[in-house]
């Protein structure tokens, strides 16, 4: 019933902290956290985990159609305590995180994944899944607001600029829902196969990103080695769509899917201007519109660092567009209701004045 009440309450939103893989560790190692959450699946689970953890599998997938996952339900008690979130490398993380947040709870925390933990030479463990005790225990659902803090950076609250790393099973279900509108192959060898639906680039390059600016605002999926620098370059040039960082062939074949050879995909953002406004309207409906806010209005097509800056090309000036409404100079601001009775007023009060002088 708590989580239900939480999730009917409008502004109820928690802070999502980003937490270095030293500060999960000794956040830890000092109780600071009250629950700590694996989204990853049970066979990764059973693999290898960080101690203590409570595995919430495929916490990613939830609501997302047929596929089974764990529910926001399965920490019912625990809304107000410290959660720390991990999966393997951070991409499935962040879409856990916001399913939590949504769902009412308040203090929650990327711990990143066991690949960072495991780099930085914290050991796994493969013992069951630990049972919250905020889940049951009225007790420690009363402690969790008093608790102390757990260390902190800076807030990060639904980053909608995060990049996910999905695996093949969850790539190819992101893809037959419609999710990427352009998938990215930055191999430099494609000659086995590519993924299906794939645009067939080889490594990003500023001519590249200049035939791309139609699909600023549009769902990029880059998969290859060189994905990461890819990815940095679009973000650098003002691409302001989602991410995602797709598997690699191998994985993806692994995985038992089929490469395609079929020839190289053109995306049709980079055409078609009713594909280019709604990636545009999706863009804005995930909150990436934060001109209003910021005073500035995000970029029109992206440029590239290296090259002298290139002018935007003409616009309709009939052509709406949601960052551009704050920013279009209008010729003179109508007087309004008020500044008109002001006006009247002092005229009154003038005349008035005379009559009785």
């Amino acid at each position: 019933m708590k989580l239900l009440i939480a999730s009917l309450l409008p502004l109820a939103h928690g802070v999502v902290t980003e937490l270095s893989t030293q500060q999960l560790f000794e956040g830890i190692q000092e109780n600071k956290f009250q629950v700590i959450v694996d989204v990853r699946s049970q066979a990764e689970f059973d693999a290898g985990h960080i101690e203590g953890a409570t595995l919430l599998e495929n916490l990613f997938y939830f609501g997302m159609g047929s596929l089974e996952s764990a529910s926001p339900a399965d920490l019912e008690g625990c809304e107000l305590c410290h959660i720390a979130v991990y999966d393997r490398s951070g991409g499935r993380t962040i879409n856990a995180i916001e399913i939590l947040e949504e769902a009412g709870f308040m203090n929650l925390y990327n711990g990143q994944g066991t690949s960072q933990w495991t780099s930085a030479g914290y050991s796994l463990v493969t013992d069951v899944s630990v049972v919250p005790p905020c889940t049951t225990d009225p007790a420690a659902q009363e402690q969790c607001s008093a608790l102390e803090e757990a260390p902190t950076t800076s807030p990060t609250v639904n980053d909608p600029t995060a990049i996910r790393s999905l695996d093949a099973a969850q790539f190819v279900q992101l893809r037959n829902q419609g999710m990427f509108d352009v998938i990215l192959d930055v191999r430099e060898e494609t000659s086995g196969g590519h993924i299906t639906g794939a645009t067939l680039i080889g490594p990003l390059s500023e001519e590249i990103l200049l035939d791309l600016e139609g699909c600023a605002y549009c769902n990029i999926a880059i998969y290859g080695e060189g994905a990461e620098d890819a990815a940095d370059l679009l973000v650098e040039n003002g691409f302001n769509g989602r991410l995602y960082f797709g598997p690699s062939v191998e994985e993806y074949s692994d995985a038992g899917f089929e490469l395609s050879t079929a020839e190289s995909v053109e995306p049709r953002c980079t055409t078609d201007t009713v594909i280019q406004e709604a990636c545009e309207a999706r863009w804005v409906e995930d909150g990436g519109d934060s001109g209003e806010a910021s005073g500035s209005e995000p970029p029109s097509a992206p440029t590239p660092s290296s090259k002298e800056p290139k002018p935007s090309p003409a616009k309709d000036p009939t052509e709406e567009k949601p960052s551009e409404t704050n920013s279009t100079a209008a010729p003179a601001a109508p007087t309004s209701d008020v500044q008109q009775f002001s006006a009247v007023l002092s005229c009154i009060i003038g005349l008035s004045i005379a009559m009785l002088l």
